[in-house]
């Protein structure tokens, strides 16, 4: 169902924002989840069918952006650690540029190759070509404010435990943006961006 709910790429929205996704929505994974519960990743049987959705809606879509005789970004994004985050992504006009620099491009042989267990559990992949990313992120270095912004002491020093541990510990590089905000940058994921040979 949520295969075929998406196949059908949206042309006027698509020209309209010049952007269109399509992300996992089975439950229990894509649905909207109290108290931060979190599901383990899809596993076997669901990995496959949950691949299998992206590579169906990635035809379809193309099959569709090939009518408008234009230049158009279409990519299946695989996240490592976050299968369930993965999507089938498409641009045209001024979004292609956006969507072609959303993620840091990174050598292969800095991080695992999971690529190689998603084509073992789903041969299709091996259609594509793929190219390896890390999805970032990005903290601003005075996220930690002062204590008066908290609506208690306890939950400043947890803010700058967290800080503490986890983003000085690591952060890769710090990036200046805006002026003089700086923010550093942590590996968030490993993205997998793929796109039919």
């Amino acid at each position: 169902m949520w295969v075929e709910n998406n196949k059908m790429l949206d042309i006027d929205y698509l020209r309209s924002y010049e952007k269109d996704y399509v992300k996992f929505r089975i439950g229990p994974w894509g649905r909207f989840i109290i108290n931060n519960i979190e599901f383990p990743q899809p596993k076997k049987m669901f990995k496959r069918e949950f691949i299998n959705g992206l590579i169906d809606i990635y035809t379809s879509w193309q099959d569709q952006l090939n009518k408008l005789n234009e230049p158009y970004y279409l990519k299946i994004w695989l996240f490592e650690k976050d299968l369930k985050k993965s999507q089938v992504v498409c641009a045209i006009n001024s979004k292609i540029d956006f969507y072609v620099n959303t993620f840091e491009k990174t050598d292969t042989s800095k991080h695992s190759n999971k690529l190689l267990s998603f084509k073992n559990s789903n041969p299709k992949l091996n259609d594509f070509q793929w190219e390896m990313a890390l999805d970032n992120l990005y903290v601003e270095d005075d996220i930690i404010q002062n204590k008066n912004e908290y609506s208690n002491e306890r939950d400043y020093l947890e803010a700058k435990k967290w800080f503490n541990k986890v983003v000085l510990k690591e952060y890769k590089r710090i990036e200046i943006f805006e002026g003089n905000r700086s923010f550093y940058v942590l590996d968030n994921d490993v993205v997998w961006i793929g796109e039919r040979k």
